[in-house]
């Protein structure tokens, strides 16, 4: 059975909204210096100087922690382009589903994203450690990433219970699309 969604409430999924028009604003050629400076910052304090930053945390719910809004400013200048996931073969429309099926993507013959790096990435707790590794996962996936999924993932990388269940969302839905479907006789 796949995971559930984490618990939505119209604030959050207001805020999720507004993320895709931020990141179009931010592709936009006058904004290229904002993106690239999200694009360098190591850390979330570096993100703090960078107006492009303010401007989500404006599009965002008031009660969203700063923190949490610089790690999705940093995740999302890393996506050139949204990738969307062709229908079929879903395991479910939970949170983290399209970037499960985003990292098991073929190129060459291989998925974008190995076995061992989605566990990598899967496996870190601190949040800055994720989005660490998630950044390089994006650019593993060429800079296309179903941009909302992504700032789901993001979000919920923030709460415990909401991270478990994302986390076996994207599980479900890479192994989902890397494997094809086999019927057994049992």
């Amino acid at each position: 059975m796949p995971a559930t969604d984490p618990p939505s409430t119209a604030a959050t999924d207001h805020s999720l909204a507004a993320v895709s028009g931020w990141h179009a604003t931010l592709q936009e050629h006058h904004h290229r210096g904002d993106r690239a400076a999200l694009r360098r910052a190591q850390t979330i304090d570096d993100v703090y100087g960078v107006i492009a930053f303010h401007r989500l945390l404006r599009c965002l719910d008031p009660s969203t922690a700063p923190d949490m809004a610089a790690r999705l400013a940093m995740a999302l200048a890393t996506v050139d382009q949204s990738w969307t996931p062709k229908e079929g073969g879903q395991t479910g429309a939970g949170w983290g589903n399209a970037f499960g099926r985003a990292a098991a993507r073929f190129k060459n013959g291989k998925p974008r994203l190995s076995e061992d790096r989605l566990r990598l990435l899967l496996s870190a707790e601190d949040p800055d450690q994720f989005l660490r590794l998630l950044r390089g996962a994006v650019h593993l996936l060429g800079g296309k990433a179903p941009l909302v999924d992504l700032a789901r993932v993001v979000w919920a990388w923030h709460q415990p219970d909401s991270r478990a269940r994302v986390r076996r969302q994207i599980f479900l839905s890479y192994f989902a699309t890397l494997l094809p479907s086999e019927k057994t006789n049992a």
